[in-house]
């Protein structure tokens, strides 16, 4: 032991007096560690983690305003996008490779800060069996130890110290699991003993830490006027997995499972559990920090060695943080990968363990600043480009579609923007070129290899193929070849939708079939092949799936029918592209594009923009003149008789004045069936307070089946024409349909309350409540009721 001892003083003595030394030795292991421990199927190891990251950081990247980019953190998601779609085919192995590298040398550098590069050697050696190649864990754990350096150089002393230390370090909380790391960096001088706990200079940390958020916080409020610093919440699955006895994250309809209602907080319904019984759930954490303690227990031994020994206070500072970041991993349920960069963070005050134990003191040098100064220069660079990327983001205003083909004019092969504009396109029955933006986007997918791994891999392209190819056999009428289709489709989703993450064992067994008997499927891949479909076939589509597959419970509202809200036209861009091919011809005549325009188009478009394109387009104003206004007072009031000649390019008005008197539409008249068509008379007839119309429109409705999704609507606009017995009886035939339908409940409720029957009203009200406790409209409407 003696010697020992000896022979690592006068390794320590020689380090101190050669300054570069210990620093080549620490880059050079750094290097041959990566080097040796870089695995052949790293790019398939990664989860579809990196894909999700990928696809906020291209709205950042390309300045599309959308909420999306707000649910997380901007550094993993830009470097993803980065990796993904703009690098070349190596670049995801050179930064992993690099990451990797760059974090053992951290390790080496928090010893080098305090005059101790033996010890700061050691723990880079300590280090290296216990590191992962998880992508996203390797951006955590650099990130976790640039902020271990920045909090070792805050100790340093001066305000511009503090100033530089506290706005790198507000740049480290843009990576997400930093943030839990803020109460021990924060309190770092105080507990170490240091003069810089001076209240000044802790002032000066914070404000500049503050100052790098701040464009962040400016991002997040430019998406949709929220005041949110961090990421928004995506923790409701880690609590409810927590209160339901779980050590790690299930995945799936975890609110289903809790048995939650829309709008009811997930932190205040496992408080209530928990407080309940304490003792369990204190005995849950115990064990799961006991499970970490036993995945690296050599290194937490240690590291609780060289934290009691209480030499140097980055030692202390690292494991704090690890022993703090252990025990909040403990208090929740989080996947087993979350634990990757603990041992990064146990190794420095592991090493202290091991020099004490072997009874060896460093000799103490001058702090060895150059190669944190030279990372810490990289670092901040990186993160001014962050910053002044989200900057431009908070100040840009252009809509989606016009952002989308602006970026692609600079970057014409990228795989994600060519998709996001086929899926505009095809939401929007512009399917031609629809399909080509999407057979480019394929094309260019095929020249990166790690797109497929991270976008879901071979299982999620299954999936997609066989949602396609039920919706096709639907189509054409093949239902029992569509059925097979759909039960291996389901099987697919379930096995992909539902999860209990960790080791199998009886207990999650068990959890896991509660959570696929409580939660419904994910129906993305049935609903993201609708859109290869025109929106006046989709109903029928869902009509006959549902008739073909009754054990598949698709909710009705789980298949977007419509556009998508992400996809609707919010810009002049995509209006003009769309109508120009699809009015081509037509606009001139005054044809059916008019009325087709004003009811699909006006609904998801600001109303002046949308005027003067139209104007554009065809030459007149696309609103109702007050002579063709008066002529449907006109039309209600005539007697019943022939129906007089429609004015060209007015299909609606056509459809009106047949209503109005009491004629019947022309067989050969195609246009009218058009689902458009129809809801624009109904919500004009509805304006008007038209009855004989609105009746008329019924039996309209009646007969054509293929309109049946318009049975809601066509109820409100009888409600707003005053019609309130007729709009009863429309709600209530939906309802035989669709009778656990809260939001039918409150609409039919709202109607039995204007036409006076308070009882009726009251009774639908708390039905509504009592299917959905949580519907804050029907609750609402029943405050009012009592107060009246």
């Amino acid at each position: 032991m003696r010697k020992i001892s000896l022979a690592v003083g006068a390794l320590a003595a020689l380090a101190v007096k050669n300054r570069f030394l210990a620093p080549g030795l620490a880059a050079a292991a750094a290097l041959l560690a990566a080097w040796l421990q870089y695995p052949a199927e790293l790019a398939g190891s990664q989860s579809p983690s990196l894909a999700f990251m990928a696809d906020k950081g291209e709205q950042l990247l390309h300045g599309l305003k959308n909420a999306s980019p707000a649910w997380s953190m901007p550094a993993p998601t830009l470097a993803s996008a980065l990796v993904l779609h703009h690098a070349w085919p190596g670049a995801f192995a050179a930064l992993a490779f690099g990451l990797k590298a760059v974090s053992f040398f951290l390790v080496f550098t928090l010893g080098a800060l305090e005059g101790a590069p033996l010890a700061g050697l050691l723990a880079l050696l300590l280090a290296v069996p216990y590191a992962g190649w998880n992508f996203e864990q390797l951006l955590y754990a650099f990130a976790l130890l640039a902020a271990l350096n920045l909090g070792v150089a805050r100790a340093a002393g001066s305000r511009g110290a503090n100033a530089a230390a506290g706005f790198g370090f507000g740049l480290t909380l843009l990576v997400r699991p930093v943030l839990f790391l803020l109460p021990p960096v924060l309190l770092h001088p105080w507990f170490s003993g240091k003069a810089n706990a001076r209240p000044a200079r802790a002032l000066v940390f914070v404000a500049a830490c503050g100052a790098a958020l701040l464009p962040w916080a400016l991002a997040n409020y430019s998406i949709d006027k929220k005041a949110v610093i961090f990421e928004r919440g995506r923790s409701d699955c880690n609590i409810i997995s927590t209160v339901k006895r779980s050590d790690y994250t299930i995945e799936g309809d975890c609110r289903a499972l809790a048995g939650l209602a829309p709008g009811d907080s997930a932190l205040r319904w496992a408080a209530g559990k928990m407080l309940a019984s304490p003792g369990a759930y204190a005995g849950d954490a115990a064990r799961r920090f006991f499970r970490l303690l036993l995945q690296h227990p050599l290194l937490w031994l240690l590291a609780l060695a060289g934290l009691a020994a209480g030499r140097g206070s980055g030692a202390r500072l690292a494991g704090v943080c690890a022993l703090y970041l252990g025990v909040f991993y403990s208090v929740f349920s989080f996947e087993p990968r979350y634990a990757e960069p603990l041992p990064y963070l146990l190794a420095f005050p592991a090493a202290a363990g091991l020099l004490r134990i072997f009874r060896v003191k460093p000799e103490a040098g001058q702090a060895l600043r150059l190669p944190a100064r030279i990372l810490t220069g990289a670092f901040l660079a990186a993160g001014l480009a962050l910053v002044g990327l989200l900057l431009s983001y908070s100040a840009g205003g252009r809509d989606m579609y016009s952002a989308v083909k602006a970026a692609l004019e600079r970057h014409p092969e990228d795989s994600w923007l060519l998709g996001r504009k086929a899926n505009f396109l095809l939401w929007n029955d512009s399917t031609g070129p629809g399909l080509a933006a999407l057979a480019a986007a394929r094309a260019a997918e095929l020249k990166n290899p790690l797109l497929e791994t991270a976008l879901g891999g071979p299982g999620a392209l299954e999936t997609e193929r066989l949602a396609l190819a039920a919706l096709e056999r639907l189509d054409a009428g093949r239902g029992p070849e569509a059925a097979a289709e759909l039960s291996a489709l389901a099987g697919l989703m379930s096995e992909h939708h539902f999860k209990v993450r960790g080791p199998k064992t009886e207990s999650s067994a068990r959890l896991l079939e509660d959570l696929k008997r409580s939660g419904d499927l994910s129906y993305h891949h049935l609903s993201a092949a609708l859109r290869y479909w025109p929106r006046d076939r989709r109903p029928e589509l869902l009509r006959r799936l549902r008739a073909a597959a009754p054990w598949l419970p698709v909710p009705a509202n789980a298949l977007p029918l419509n556009v998508p809200g992400e996809f609707e036209i919010n810009g002049e861009a995509l209006a003009a592209e769309l109508l120009s091919s699809a009015c081509a011809g037509a606009i001139p005549a005054g044809d059916l594009p008019l009325e087709y325009a004003y009811g699909y188009y006006n609904k998801n478009f600001p109303t002046a923009p949308w005027q003067a394109l139209w104007r554009q387009l065809s030459g007149r104003d696309i609103r109702f003149t007050q002579e063709e206004k008066a002529a449907l007072l006109n039309f209600a009031a005539a007697a019943e008789g022939p129906v007089p000649p429609a004015p060209v390019g007015q299909p609606a008005l056509t459809l009106l004045r047949v209503c109005r008197a009491g004629g019947r539409v022309h067989a050969g008249w195609t246009a009218a069936a058009r689902p458009e068509i129809f809801e624009l008379a109904a919500r004009l007839a509805g304006g008007q307070k038209d009855a004989r119309a609105l009746a008329r429109l019924g039996e309209y409705l009646d007969a054509h089946p293929e309109l049946g999704a318009y049975r809601h609507q066509f109820a409100l606009d009888l409600q707003a024409a005053g019609e309130y017995k007729g709009a009863v009886e429309s709600f209530s035939r939906l309802l035989a349909k669709k009778p656990k339908d809260p939001k039918l409940l409150n609409d039919r409720g709202v109607c039995r309350l204007l036409g006076g029957d308070r009882a009726g009203a009251e009774s639908d009200f708390k039905a509504a409540l009592a299917i959905a406790p949580g519907f804050g409209e029907a609750a609402r409407n029943l405050a009012y009721l009592a107060e009246r």
